[in-house]
C-alpha cells in the first residue's frame, strides 16, 4: 500500500503539520510583540514592495526572522560595548585621593573640639604656624608643608568644605564606636 493512501500517514502528517504552525504562530506572535523586531520587518517588507515582484517577496514570517537575527546581533553589540566601556570606566578610576597633611591636621582639630566652626579653625590653623605643617596663612591662602622639602597652598575659601569632612569622618567614627 502506498504510503499517501494510508490514513495512519495521513494522520500522522496532519497532526506533524498542526504542530510546525502552532509553534509558527507562536514564533510570529512573539516576533510582532518586540517593537524593534516589527518596524525592521515592515520597513524591509515597504522597502521590497516598491522594488519586487510579488511573487518574490518576502512573507511576513521570513521578514520577521531577518528582522529579529539583526535586532539580536545589534543588541549583542551595544551590550559588548557597553561592557568594554564599563571596563574602561573601572580602569581609568584610579585610587581613592588621600587626605594631605592640612586635612589630617584639621581632622585632629575636630576630634578636640567637633562644634567648631569654620573662624575657630581658622584661628587654630594661625596658632599652628611655624609648628611643623602650617607655613603661613595669607589674605585667600593657606600654605602647608606637603614633604620635607614641598609645599602647597590650599584657598581659605575651601576650609569649610575640609571642615565639613572632617567633622562627618568624626561623627562616622564616633558611631562605629558606639556600636
Amino acid at each position: 500500500m502506498k504510503p499517501e493512501n494510508n490514513p495512519q500517514s495521513l494522520i500522522e502528517i496532519n497532526r506533524l503539520n498542526a504542530q510546525f504552525w502552532a509553534r509558527q504562530t507562536r514564533l510570529t506572535a512573539r516576533r510582532i510583540a518586540d517593537p524593534m523586531s516589527f518596524d525592521i520587518a515592515k520597513r524591509d517588507m515597504d522597502s521590497e514592495a516598491i522594488r519586487v515582484t510579488l511573487r518574490e517577496r518576502k512573507s511576513l514570517d521570513q521578514a520577521l526572522a531577518d528582522a529579529e537575527k539583526i535586532v539580536s546581533a545589534v543588541r549583542k553589540t551595544v551590550v559588548a560595548t557597553e561592557r568594554d566601556r564599563g571596563k574602561s570606566v573601572c580602569r581609568s578610576g584610579g585610587l581613592a585621593r588621600k587626605s594631605d597633611r592640612l586635612q589630617l591636621l584639621i581632622e585632629q582639630l575636630v576630634r578636640e573640639a567637633p562644634e567648631m566652626t569654620q573662624r575657630e579653625l581658622l584661628h587654630q590653623l594661625k596658632r599652628k604656624i611655624s609648628l611643623g605643617t602650617i607655613v603661613a596663612i595669607e589674605e585667600h591662602w593657606v600654605q602647608f608643608r606637603v614633604s620635607k622639602n614641598k609645599l602647597k597652598s590650599a584657598p581659605i575659601s575651601g576650609l569649610k568644605d575640609r571642615l565639613h569632612r572632617a567633622k562627618r569622618k568624626n561623627r562616622f567614627a564616633l558611631a562605629t564606636l558606639r556600636e
